[in-house]
């Protein structure tokens, strides 16, 4: 089944950042994951709502009490991945599709290592790749300095654990 995931990736305890983003007296409903010393605020709703305008917003406005934030927008459907590094109130850095970074798969499919990776306008029509370098892999090495990969937080995503508000 397809994903279509968004939310925030916030340094700090679970129980803390919970409180402040209950106290932002937002709508939006959220499913909170601790992550290591990390807290994943995923969004919670119906899979035809699309992406929420007020979670940008709403990320910003966290920054302040929580400090930096990484916000993923994330659709497997169409292979979409876009995330924006947020701190004292405004975004910093936003990564998407040019930042991305792809290798060509062997016969077999599988990733050619030792390639270089080439940019979106770099792709040889007709030719196959895997992406190497994602735009919410950027967002989160700003944040986390390595300690973070998109992998781990869609894969304790895609377990269901967590807390919802």
């Amino acid at each position: 089944m397809s994903d279509i995931l968004e939310g925030l990736v916030c340094t700090g305890p679970l129980v803390h950042v919970a409180s402040v983003v209950s106290a932002s007296g937002t709508a939006l409903r959220f499913r909170f994951v601790s992550v290591g010393p990390f807290t994943v605020v995923e969004r919670v709703a119906a899979r035809h709502e699309g992406f929420s305008p007020l979670l940008a917003p709403l990320a910003v406005s966290l920054s302040l009490p929580l400090g930096p934030i990484a916000l993923f927008l994330y659709d497997s459907r169409v292979a979409y991945r876009a995330a924006r590094l947020v701190a004292g109130g405004a975004v910093h850095q936003s990564f998407g599709l040019e930042d991305e970074r792809w290798v060509p798969l062997t016969e077999d499919g599988e990733p050619m290592l030792n390639a270089t990776p080439v940019s979106v306008s770099q792709l040889v029509p007709g030719e196959e790749y895997a992406t190497v370098r994602n735009a919410i892999d950027l967002a989160l090495q700003s944040l986390t300095g390595n300690q973070l990969q998109w992998s781990t937080v869609h894969s304790h995503l895609s377990s269901g654990h967590g807390r919802s508000s």
